[in-house]
């Protein structure tokens, strides 16, 4: 792939990378599952490059840094995403699981867990 074409491609997997951490500041779970889908494409996609041939063009190299950091602010955005749901679930399960007879609270029943890794 010449310079010029890898420059483009980092700079539109850029856009996707900011589009999806758009999605990460209103963190339903449409936009989560929207994010992923885009995160996972645009990774794929900035593995597939070469560090050598990178190092060898100063702009597209600038360019596949600004790249890194914006997967690593999509990556705390995730994080912060899942604490937050995390916490809501817990705060749930436990305003919903009620009382035994005796009055002492019912230990809230641990459903299920999503697991975002990156």
């Amino acid at each position: 792939m010449a310079a010029k074409s890898k420059l483009e491609a980092l700079i539109a997997a850029r856009y996707e990378v900011e589009q999806a951490c758009n999605l990460l500041a209103q963190p339903t779970a449409r936009n989560l599952h929207r994010c992923a889908t885009v995160l996972n494409s645009t990774c794929r996609k900035f593995a597939s490059f070469e560090a050598g041939v990178l190092q060898r063009d100063p702009l597209t190299l600038c360019e596949a840094r600004q790249v890194q950091e914006s997967i690593g602010r999509a990556r705390k955005l995730i994080e912060h995403a899942r604490s937050y749901h995390e916490a809501w679930t817990n705060a749930w399960a436990t305003l919903s699981s009620g009382y035994t007879p005796q009055g002492v609270p019912i230990a809230p029943e641990r459903r299920g867990s999503l697991r975002i890794s990156g």
